[in-house]
């Protein structure tokens, strides 16, 4: 049976939007206790893998993206292409992807109502990634581990379930907020069961910019 692996990744990203939005809204919870800088969850088998293949080279050239407010820059890959939006309540929430021979390049973000002069507005609140490893994990997907990068800065790993036995993307997100806006960069294999290059992820994260107060 054939299943579009782009499609699961792009409804993973914007799902953990929609989780991550809760998260941080309810993260007032325990706010005397910070999350770990480097937690990880409980160890579970990764799914067994063929044979590793040579992947193909990335070019030594990104696309410099511009958001379209001004309000950050990103590179990718590849030049991305503008998705559709998705509406949830009075929120848009904005989505771009990409894509090489081998990795999928996800970026979704949203303005959330959280007044300015709530600690929430720029930081996470610090269950945010035990709730959304417990929710993301629902779904039978395998979370590997997740710390907090900085206050407004949460990374996670997991094999995120397909809907198929046995059968999983290897995906690495990363969580932002900053002045009420929350973004989720993500990073996933293209092929199942196939671990993402972390060094490309990584290149993908780290390029991330806030350029311009909104």
């Amino acid at each position: 049976m054939r299943f579009n692996n782009r499609k699961i990744v792009t409804l993973t990203v914007l799902t953990i939007v929609f989780l991550s939005s809760g998260e941080v809204l309810a993260g007032t919870q325990g706010r005397g206790k910070r999350s770990g800088a480097g937690r990880t969850a409980a160890k579970k088998s990764a799914p067994r893998q063929g044979s590793r293949e040579t992947a193909p080279r990335q070019s030594a050239t990104w696309n410099n993206f511009s958001g379209p407010d001004g309000d950050f820059t990103l590179d990718f890959p590849v030049k991305p292409t503008r998705l559709a939006d998705e509406y949830v309540e009075d929120a848009v929430i904005k989505h771009y992807g990409a894509e090489t021979a081998d990795t999928y390049f996800d970026l979704n973000y949203q303005d959330l109502p959280i007044p300015a002069d709530d600690p929430l507005y720029s930081a996470f609140g610090p269950r945010a990634e035990i709730l959304r490893a417990e929710r993301v994990s629902k779904d039978g997907s395998r979370v590997i581990g997740y710390r907090r990068v900085a206050p407004n800065i949460s990374d996670m790993e997991r094999w995120q379930a397909t809907g198929q036995t046995d059968k999983y993307l290897h995906l690495l997100t990363r969580h932002i907020i900053d002045r009420g806006r929350l973004y989720v960069l993500g990073c996933s294999a293209k092929r199942i069961n196939k671990e993402v290059d972390k060094s490309v992820c990584r290149r993908f994260f780290n390029s991330f910019r806030i350029v311009t107060p909104k």
